[in-house]
């Protein structure tokens, strides 16, 4: 059986509502500037090392890949647990989440495919 709510907290939600999608809209934004700052600094190094005849240049990928866990691991964290108590969740909110955890859950099947297949090991 469903709580009938005062107008009060029909208006404390809605204005909770209103406040989240602001928040929303005004998202730094700051893990994907990591990833891709990550992703840049891995392809970098694992150029340079190329360019300097390292035969070892494709373990900067697993670097990369466990920076990518690490990262992944926060994220869930600060997402999930942090944020527990929120009461109000958007449309627009619950797609960011969702496209996130399946650019991570990529990610890692991409990793996890290219190390058992010995793709960090060519040295290309």
């Amino acid at each position: 059986m469903e709580k009938k709510l005062t107008n009060t907290e029909s208006l404390q939600i809605i204005e909770l509502m209103i406040n989240r999608a602001k928040s929303e809209e005004k998202d730094s934004g700051k893990g994907w500037i990591i990833w891709g700052w990550l992703l840049f600094i891995a392809s970098m190094t694992h150029y340079v090392m190329n360019m300097l005849d390292f035969n070892e240049g494709g373990k900067v990928w697993l670097v990369f890949g466990v920076a990518g866990i690490i990262l992944m691991a926060y994220s869930i964290y600060r997402k999930r647990i942090l944020k527990a108590g929120d009461p109000v969740k958007t449309y627009t909110g619950e797609l960011v989440d969702r496209i996130g955890d399946a650019f991570f859950i990529s990610l890692m099947v991409t990793v996890i495919g290219a190390n058992a297949t010995g793709a960090f090991s060519s040295g290309v």
